[in-house]
């Protein structure tokens, strides 16, 4: 999957990107960092959307570029006003 989201990116410039961590393959940290190294795509805000909260995986996902990292569950309200500012 994370090859694949790669790949979309070729194509398309998205406004914003919601990435798991947990993916097959190629995990969603890999694959932020993959974006931020690539200059035609390293100003698109990043959301993790994810299970892993501990504190080490948040700071794996900052680490790794993302702008924000909300865990599940989460507040369907939350997500929304996030994407709203990151856009802003």
């Amino acid at each position: 999957l994370g090859e694949e989201a790669l790949a979309v990116l070729e194509d398309i410039h998205p406004d914003l990107i919601v990435l798991d961590v947990i993916m097959p393959e190629m995990n969603g940290i890999e694959v932020c960092k993959r974006i931020r190294d690539n200059p035609r795509w390293n100003a698109i805000p990043i959301i993790f959307l994810t299970a892993k909260g501990r504190p080490d995986d948040m700071l794996s996902g900052y680490d790794a570029g993302a702008n924000d990292y909300l865990v599940k569950p989460f507040d369907v309200l939350d997500l929304p006003e996030r994407i709203t500012k990151l856009l802003k």
